[in-house]
């Protein structure tokens, strides 16, 4: 009797254990509304400093160690305002010089020690391999703010378990963040996992999910740079840790039309429903801008610098219509991909449908493109990018002429798309991710929707996830479009049948 009322007790917690593992896979198949803009949440109680900044040594042919002490200099604002966070740009103490040339990124390296030292000693001066650190533990420490700064950390190969080559230097650089308390102690430190052509720098052997709390009790998680575009670090942070705040320093280089700056950062936080604070490098001739505070109710503070050099721009315009940006001085680069895109050229015609092989998107549209050319066109693609990366998206992208590689031109060459006006949108997808993001651009101010459209989506056994990016209102477009980049293909359906035989093997257990 009492290994009956063992193995009851054992099946019943068996049974139970199953309904919740499975529960996400039979979710899933129901519609769900990412956002609409009707059930805002609530601002969170925190403020913040975010920089766009050009650190000094960006005009310089041969980087030496004092920059980093000029970039700290300029960097060290007296007034926080009364705000709680402060986050540097990546790449901000050292230029993005030292992402290709490895002597210089040695030369400017630092040791970071371990987590919960609080390194501010007045009294000391500081070895050359801690300066940085020490004096960013003071910064915090002086201003009773909690700091994130990012740098090139060194390691020697010997003091480090990796599978990566040791460099000739004897030692491994990485691209790390830093994050310390008010009290200067430092909490975490993220060594960037997916570098983008940064050659000179080392890489961990596996993406490390690293978060912090601060001083004030929120938990951030640490991203740097393209993190937004890869399921892990990022996307694991959120999904398995239940991570909803992330500090994100990054030298974002705008691609149009789906891969400006903001747009992703817009579109990432809206989506997953998550506060990002982003900083950016600023050097405006080769496409490095835009940084802001996105909020998970889809609004946003943030700003495009327009010019490289100078003091750091540390206000930001709060709301897209608050933005009157010239749109030949943002500056970016060209998808290369764009010219194996499926394309329908939009006449006046309100439908439109276009697919790449077996991925295939529609699009309604109500509009008024007056008398004059226009050449907007529905795009689409599904396969591997030029580093073996999963992508695809379709959209709606005012383009500079009939050729769908001119899709990714610079934005001055379809001014059109500042006179057409859209009253409404719809645009449809079959994905075979359940991770999607809007991927959305004005054509007047040249920064994404504050998010008062609807995002949904509905898992269908045959076709895989069908998403839908709606928007009613009068709008001017340069990109409306769904954007899926390292996805992990999602088959709910195979994955829900060994959950339910195991639910029936445990239930046909209690019966016996």
């Amino acid at each position: 009797m009492k290994i009956e009322k063992t193995f009851l007790f054992c099946l019943l917690v068996l049974l139970a254990t199953l309904r919740v593992r499975c529960r996400n896979f039979i979710a899933d198949e129901e519609t769900v509304v990412v956002g609409d803009g009707s059930d805002l949440a609530a601002k969170e109680h925190y403020g913040t400093i975010t920089f766009q900044y050009t650190p000094v040594g960006w005009d310089q042919e041969e980087l030496q160690f004092n920059i980093i002490e000029q970039n700290l200099d300029q960097l060290s604002i007296d007034d926080t305002k009364g705000r709680k966070l402060m986050v540097f740009p990546e790449y901000a103490l050292t230029t993005i010089k030292v992402k290709d040339d490895r002597k210089a990124a040695f030369r400017l390296s630092q040791i970071v020690p371990g987590n919960g030292i609080i390194l501010c000693d007045d009294a000391a001066d500081p070895e050359q391999d801690y300066l940085a650190v020490h004096r960013l533990s003071c910064l915090a420490q002086r201003l009773q703010i909690d700091l994130v700064a990012n740098l090139v950390e060194k390691v020697e190969c010997s003091a480090t378990e990796t599978n990566q080559p040791c460099g000739s230097d004897g030692v491994l650089l990485y691209n790390t963040n830093v994050a310390f308390d008010k009290d200067g102690r430092l909490l975490a430190k993220y060594r960037k996992f997916n570098l983008l052509q940064e050659p000179a720098l080392n890489r961990t052997d596996s993406a490390e999910a690293v978060t912090f709390t601060t001083s004030f009790g929120v938990t951030f998680g640490l991203v740097t740079g393209h993190d937004l575009l890869f399921h892990k670090p990022a996307v694991e942070l959120v999904n398995v840790h239940r991570v909803t705040h992330f500090v994100h320093p990054t030298a974002w280089v705008n691609t149009l039309p789906f891969k400006t700056g903001t747009q992703i950062q817009m579109g990432w936080s809206r989506t997953l429903k998550v506060n990002l604070v982003s900083s950016s490098y600023l050097h405006v001739e080769k496409g490095y801008s835009g940084a802001g505070v996105y909020r998970k109710d889809g609004t946003y503070r943030m700003a495009i610098g327009l010019e490289t050099g100078g003091e750091p721009i540390v206000d930001f315009f709060d709301q897209e219509d608050a933005v009157d940006l010239t749109m030949k001085n943002f500056h970016t680069e060209s998808d290369a991909l764009m010219a194996e895109f499926s394309s329908t050229l939009l006449l006046n015609n309100k439908t439109a449908e276009t697919c790449h092989g077996q991925f295939c998107c529609q699009l309604e549209i109500e509009a008024d493109f007056g008398d004059e050319d226009h050449f907007y066109q529905l795009v689409a693609f599904s396969g591997k990018d030029g580093a073996g990366i999963q992508i695809q998206a379709c959209g709606l992208v005012a383009c500079a002429n009939a050729e769908v590689a001119s899709c990714g031109n610079a934005l001055g060459e379809s001014e059109y798309a500042t006179r057409a006006s859209f009253n409404s949108l719809l645009l449809k997808g079959n994905f075979s991710s359940s991770h999607v993001i809007p991927s959305t651009l004005h054509s007047e101010s040249t920064l994404p929707f504050s998010f008062r459209g609807q995002l949904a989506r509905q898992w269908h056994e045959n076709s895989g996830w069908l998403f839908g990016l709606a928007l009613r209102q009068p709008i001017k477009v340069h990109t409306f479009a769904l954007y899926s980049h390292d996805y992990r293909v999602s088959n709910n359906a195979a994955a829900t049948i060994p959950c339910l035989i195991s639910l029936l093997c445990a239930t046909v257990g209690l019966l016996v």
